[in-house]
């Protein structure tokens, strides 16, 4: 799922990186290693989570599904600018959206709560049914925003398929 873009964002840091050790800005260099490193963890995690939800997708026999995925892909969540990535199912009017970013650049705000990146997972016309995931440095893996003692897994996945197909 690293697309073009990540590829060439995570160059370009790294050449960045590179250019400020040679430069003997070592205070930059550190800091830029520092962003390269919590971007090869968002890139492996956010994969991991759209991987689970088209893993479950691919089971799914003889249901009629419109599945797209988007990346360099922009929204907007607790007041920053996110880029990432978005998963989009379609079974007839009803939709499911699975938005995975973080901020890239300064104008784009700032991730709160000690976030490295975050995930909503929405339904098209049931704002209730939303969730918020993030992943953080210190244990890098998905939990509930608002209680981060609950760990993303296939549950959630099936949950919200559930809500697509049945409910």
């Amino acid at each position: 799922m690293i697309s073009e873009f990540e590829k060439k964002w995570l160059e370009g840091l790294e050449k960045a990186r590179r250019k400020a050790f040679e430069q003997g800005n070592e205070a930059l260099a550190e800091y830029l290693e520092l962003k390269v490193s919590n971007d090869q963890i968002r890139l492996r995690e956010s994969k991991k989570l759209i991987d689970a939800f088209l893993k479950k997708l691919d089971q799914l026999e003889n249901i009629n599904l419109q599945v797209e995925t988007k990346d360099a892909y922009q929204f907007e969540m607790f007041g920053a600018t996110l880029t990432g990535f978005c998963l989009s199912v379609s079974f007839g009017i009803r939709q499911l959206f699975v938005e995975v970013g973080w901020t890239r650049l300064p104008k784009d705000g700032f991730m709160r709560k000690g976030a490295l990146a975050y995930c909503r997972i929405s339904h098209f016309g049931r704002n209730e049914k939303q969730e918020f995931l993030l992943v953080n440095r210190d244990l890098p893996r998905w939990v509930l925003a608002e209680n981060r003692q609950v760990v993303f897994d296939s549950s959630f996945v099936e949950y919200h398929l559930s809500l697509l197909l049945r409910d």
